[in-house]
Order: structure tokens, then sequence, then C-alpha cells
């Protein structure tokens, strides 16, 4: 019964030995990654492009060439805008409607500094 208490307490000693050096290894790949990171892009300027969502009612002569005109901007073609405003409206072809309602989408280009 020694023996096998023995075994059983190298074991238990073995497996948490393990854990925890693959605790410190990660904590360590974490940590480093982290750093260099951020040594990265301090004090860089980093551009960013945001892209929102905001829903509209279409008036008068407004024209999904028009949107693509103010929106697309020199993010992508109007011809892909208009494409990209179709499927997410589910649109078969480009002709819109006084009062009809249109989801639609714009940049915003942002300038921001990493610290």
């Amino acid at each position: 019964m020694i023996s096998s208490d023995k075994k059983r307490k190298r074991n238990i000693t073995r497996k948490l030995f393990m854990i925890l050096a693959t605790l410190s290894i990660t904590t360590f790949i974490v940590i480093s990654s982290l750093l260099t990171t951020e040594s990265t892009t301090e004090g860089k300027e980093v551009k960013t492009n945001n892209k929102y969502y905001s829903s509209m009612t279409v008036k008068g002569d407004d024209t999904l060439w028009d949107l693509s005109e103010k929106y697309s901007g020199e993010k992508e073609s109007r011809s892909e805008y208009v494409d990209n405003i179709k499927k997410l409206n589910n649109m078969n072809n480009d002709v819109v409607y006084e009062g009809m309602n249109l989801i639609y989408y714009y940049y915003e280009d942002a300038d921001c500094y990493m610290y």
C-alpha cells in the first residue's frame, strides 16, 4: 500500500506541475503579445473606416444613384454601392418610390492615435 500511495502522490504532483507550467507559458505568451502590439502602434496614426447604417424615407425625385453619390465616397464605385443597397433592401431593380423606406449605409473616416 505504501508504494501505491507514493505513486498516486507522484502522479498528482506531476499533473499539478504540468498545469502550472501550461498556465505560466500561456500567461507569458499573452503578456508578450500585448506588449508587442502596444509598442508597434504607440504614437502612430491609425486610419479607421467606420461603416454606419441608417434608414430614410424616399422623397420626390430621390434615386439610389443619388444615395451612392452622397455616401459611397472613395470606398466603392457608385454601381457597387447601388447593388449593395438593393441587396440590403431585397430589391430586384434600382427603382424607388416616394414614401418608400430604405436602409442605407455610409462611411465615416476617422483619424485616431493609439497610445
